[in-house]
Order: C-alpha cells, then structure tokens, then sequence
C-alpha cells in the first residue's frame, strides 16, 4: 500500500472518529451508557496507532529503497565517469598510434624509394660492368676460334685451345646472365620481334645439344625432339633471341642433369590463345616437391642431400621464366625427384609470310 494511500486511509479514519463522536454525544444525549462510548474510543485509538505504524514502517522501506537508489545512481554515475575517461585516453591513444603509423609509412615509402633507387643504380652498374667485360671477352674467344682453325697447331695446343674456349664461353654465359638479371631489375629488357622460322630454330637447337651430348660423353642419351603436328604458318613474328636463350637454358639443364634415359623437347600451337607452348622434358635428378616453387627466385638452387655439385648461379630459370613473361607467356615446372622434370612454357605470336 502507498504512502498517499496509508495518508487518505488515515484521514478517512479521523473523519470517521469524529463522526462517531458526534454520535456519541447524541447517544449521551439520548441516554447511552458513558462505558461503550469509552471502548468505542479506546478501539478506534489502536486502530489508528496500528495504522501509523504500518504507515511509519512504509516510509522506512521507501527511505531505504531511495538510499540504495540514489547509491545505484552514484555508482552508474561514477561508472560513466570512468568510461568517459577510458574513452578520451582511447581517442589519445588512437589519434598518437595514426600519427605513428603515418610516420613509419612515410619512413617506409622514402626508404623504399632509396631502395628503389639503389637497385636501379646497382643493376645499372652491373649491366655496365657486364658490357665492359664481355667486349674483351668475345674478342679472346673470336681469336682463340680463329686460332683452333689454324692445321698447323700441335695436337697438344688444340687440346689446350678448346679447354680455354670451353671455360670463355662458360664465362661469357654467366656473364650474360648477370647482364639479363641487371637489365630485369632496371626494367631495360626490350623484346625485339621479327621474322622467325620456328622449324629451323627447333633443328638448330637438336643438332647443337646432340653434339653436346657427344661432347659431354653421354651419346647413350637419347635427344627426341617430338613433332607436335604443328600446322601453323611456317615463320611467326617473335624474339628469336630470347626465345633461344629459354631453350637453350632449358636444354643445358636437361643435358647437366641427366645421365641416362631421355632428353625430349617439342612445340605446339593454342591457336585459340595465339601462343606456342614449348616443352623440355628429361629422365633427370628431378626436383624436390618442397623446392619446385624456389627454382624460379633469383639465386635459388635445388638443395640435394648427395654430395654431387652441379654448379651454376641459379640465374638461369629465373631468367628464361621473366623472358617467357616479357614475351606474353609464362613458365612451369612438372617434376619428380629422381625421375626427371618437365618444364613448359608459352609465348605469344603474330603469324607472318618472309
């Protein structure tokens, strides 16, 4: 029951108190007895005692439900403070971590421009170097080959005379490499395309590594070069140059790292896409699951828990698979360890008449 109500309550009861005295006085008037007027009294006496108790308990309740109230409230209040204050730290701490982040950005950006910058005047210098070094160097392999032509040479000094050549023109490819990796890393490699006749490339290349074959002493190798139906026109318009050296790479490779069984290459068209699809396939080493994709990083070479050492810089693939980009292709690699390997790739093609 309410406050308001136990204050209506109380008054009625007033109300009623006098009204009953109104009528005792009549009955005294009239002749009632003094004693019932008295016990009249006395019960609406303890009813209102009962009922200024009742009504003094309530607002005790209600004086202590508004001290937990007003309690709650401080709390809350104090709470939102706190949250209030967590929040304005927050904004200073993220307002001071964007400024950091925008200031290591630019740090990253002027130091990746430098970077930039160096890599370009590294590979610049390397591309001149190169120059400077292979200008005198195919003039010492020019003149040792016109030297091995001459009859009157001792047998002993053609021997000699081909080893130096042997080791000049390994010199001169890595020297190649080194140039083709610094103009890659300088953006200067331009393709130059031109007339080509794809059957002549592809004899020249079978009758260069069978001849290598017979060289190395691995004659027991069989060099199949696959004939793919092809059906297109006789010359396409292509880079011969590149597109030899990525055969040529691909075919050195096969020929280090076989020692029995087959080396096979061929071609076909995907007239559908206007590219050629080459392939260079061995019974080989072969590659490691877990290193196929680290063959095509600069440097990167097949780590083998033999103790043979194939050499070379791990230029080469690299190399032929950003050539076979830049010719509007790609390049990709099949392999099983201890089986052999097959590398595929495409360039594109403009069909042409000569």
């Amino acid at each position: 029951m309410g406050n308001q109500a136990y204050i209506e309550q109380l008054e009625q009861e007033n109300l009623r108190l006098k009204q009953q005295l109104q009528l005792s006085d009549l009955h005294m008037k009239s002749g009632d007895s003094l004693d019932e007027l008295r016990a009249l009294v006395k019960e609406r006496t303890l009813e209102l005692e009962l009922t200024n108790e009742e009504l003094k308990i309530s607002m005790d309740e209600l004086s202590e439900k508004y001290a937990q109230l007003h309690s709650e409230i401080a709390n809350r209040m104090k709470i939102m403070q706190q949250l209030e204050e967590s929040e304005a730290k927050l904004r200073s701490f993220v307002a001071n971590l964007e400024k950091m982040v925008e200031e290591k950005t630019h740090e990253l950006l002027v130091a990746k421009e430098k970077a930039e910058e160096a890599a370009i005047q590294k590979s610049a210098f390397l591309a001149n170097l190169s120059h400077e070094i292979r200008t005198p160097l195919n003039g010492i392999i020019g003149l040792l080959n016109i030297l091995a032509e001459d009859p009157e040479l001792p047998d002993s000094i053609q021997e000699y005379m081909e080893i130096i050549n042997t080791n000049g023109e390994q010199l001169q490819r890595l020297i190649n490499d080194i140039l083709d990796s610094a103009k890659m890393d300088a953006g200067m490699m331009p393709i130059h395309n031109e007339p080509l006749c794809i059957e002549d490339l592809m004899h020249e290349m079978y009758l260069l590594f069978n001849n290598s074959l017979r060289t190395l002493g691995k004659s027991h190798i069989s060099l199949e070069r696959v004939n793919m139906n092809y059906g297109g026109a006789q010359f396409i318009e292509t880079d011969p140059v590149r597109l030899r050296q990525i055969l040529y790479n691909l075919l050195s490779n096969s020929v280090k790292f076989t020692e029995n069984g087959f080396i096979r290459f061929g071609f076909r068209l995907l007239e559908s896409e206007m590219l050629l699809e080459f392939f260079v396939e061995d019974t080989g080493v072969g590659i490691p699951e877990n290193q196929l994709e680290s063959i095509f990083q600069r440097f990167g070479q097949v780590k083998r828990s033999n103790a043979n050492n194939y050499g070379g810089t791990g230029l080469g693939l690299p190399i032929s698979q950003t050539l076979a980009q830049l010719m509007g292709g790609d390049m990709q690699v099949e392999s099983t360890e201890g089986k052999g390997s097959k590398f595929i790739f495409t360039v594109a093609y403009t069909p042409c008449e000569v």
